[in-house]
Formats: C-alpha cells, sequence, structure tokens
C-alpha cells in the first residue's frame, strides 16, 4: 500500500486531533503537569520580584518536564489512536493507559531527553538530529513495549527515510512556541500575573500538540513502512 504524507498533513491533523479533544486531553496535560505548572507560576512571581537570585528554579522546571512530557505523551497516544479510529477516549482511559506503561515511558522519555539535551549542548544540529531520529520512541513504548533501549532502536528504524517529514512537525511545532513565547514575553511587560496566566495555558496547549504529534508520526511512519493500518496498531489496547 503507497502511503504518502508530509510535515504539513501532520501537523494539520495534530491540530484537529488535539483541539477536537481540547477538554479530555486538556485535562490529562494540566493534571499530569499539575507540579510543573505550580512551580512554573511560583517561580515567575519569585524572579519578578527578585529577579536573577533564583538561577536554579530553571533546572527544577527543565527537569519536570523531561519527567512529565513523557508521561504525556504516553497518556494522549491512547487517546489519539481512539480518535483516529473515530472513537471518544474518556479522561479516565487514557491515564490508565499512560499509567499502566509508567516506567518503560518514563525511561524512554528520561533517556532521549538527554540525549537530546547533550546534542544541542554540542552544537544544537546534533539535537535537532536526535529529536528527529526518537520522535516515535514515546509511542512505541506505549504499543509494542520492546522495551526502553528497543524502544529507541525501533524509533530509528521506523523514521529512517522520513527524518525529514518528521523534521518539519518538530520544526514547525516549535516555531509556533516559540511565537507564543514572545507574545507571552511581551504581555509580560503590561501585566506579569497576565503573563503567568498566559504562560500556563500555552504550557499545556503546546505540551498537548507536542504530546499528539508522535503518536500521529509513529501511525503514519508505521503504515508507510509497515502497511498496518489503525485498527490493527490499536489493537493492542482492547
Amino acid at each position: 500500500m503507497d502511503h504518502k504524507f508530509t510535515s504539513g498533513s501532520i501537523l494539520t491533523q495534530t491540530f484537529s486531533i488535539f483541539f477536537s479533544n481540547f477538554v479530555a486531553f486538556g485535562t490529562i496535560v494540566v493534571l499530569i503537569l499539575s507540579p510543573s505548572l505550580i512551580f512554573q507560576v511560583w517561580f515567575g512571581l519569585e524572579t519578578f520580584e527578585n529577579p536573577g537570585e533564583f538561577p536554579w528554579q530553571f533546572f527544577v522546571l527543565l527537569l519536570l518536564g523531561l519527567l512529565l512530557t513523557p508521561v504525556a505523551t504516553g497518556a494522549l497516544t491512547y487517546g489519539v489512536f481512539q480518535s483516529v479510529r473515530g472513537k471518544q477516549a474518556s479522561v479516565s482511559d487514557c491515564l490508565s493507559v499512560g499509567f499502566s506503561r509508567l516506567f518503560p515511558v518514563l525511561g524512554v522519555g528520561i533517556l532521549s531527553g538527554l540525549i537530546t539535551m547533550f546534542g544541542f549542548m554540542l552544537c544544537i544540529v546534533p539535537g535537532i538530529i536526535a529529536a528527529t531520529i526518537l520522535a516515535a520512541a514515546v509511542p512505541s513504548a506505549v504499543i509494542e513495549r520492546p522495551g526502553v533501549l528497543g524502544a529507541l532502536t525501533r524509533s530509528s528504524d521506523l523514521t529512517k527515510d522520513y527524518r525529514w517529514t518528521v523534521f518539519g512537525v518538530i520544526f514547525g511545532l516549535g516555531i509556533l512556541q516559540l511565537v507564543a513565547g514572545l507574545f507571552v514575553t511581551f504581555v509580560g511587560t503590561l501585566s506579569i500575573h497576565l503573563s503567568l496566566g498566559l504562560n500556563v495555558v500555552t504550557t499545556v496547549i503546546f505540551t498537548g500538540l507536542q504530546a499528539t504529534a508522535p503518536a500521529l508520526i509513529y501511525y503514519h511512519l508505521r503504515k508507510a513502512k509497515e502497511s498496518i493500518d489503525v485498527e490493527d496498531i490499536a489493537a493492542v489496547f482492547d
């Protein structure tokens, strides 16, 4: 079966699925990210009142993101596949599936996150390459359960020959997030409280989008390379 897809089509589907399930997906992201969101607001207020005195909080936020974002991706993977099947996924079902795969997802998320961060520290480009190669690792861990290293290898195999397409999705979401961040920073010059509120909203939205996209990348890669359809992939959840 000849299945062609583009970065644009995946980005369009990512936005469509996330916002058509915004209440459920947004609730899941808020619940999972709640420690990070609370810390983010506190950090913002403290930094505003005492600028330059709390550099360590930035690293705490990075650590929380490294730990919690893969969990959100694991939970939304189930919801994304249900949506592609034309079904509704409840918050409880998504969380149940996500937490049932918690430890492998955490392992994959931490290891791939560290690899990507190390790549960015080297020269940015290696980090982009690593993020592209490992884009399908968390969905692989949720659906196929090949183990931590197996999920990383599986993602590398799946993304081969399609890495420019995967990069386009990552780049597109990154640019949109950058624009949103600049807008929030501008609002911060007018009102710190409004800025913090907008920062929480944009964090939830973009975490949700960045958790939705990998599941779709994984699905389209398997459909293109293995001629397998959504019902066959999602059968593991039934």
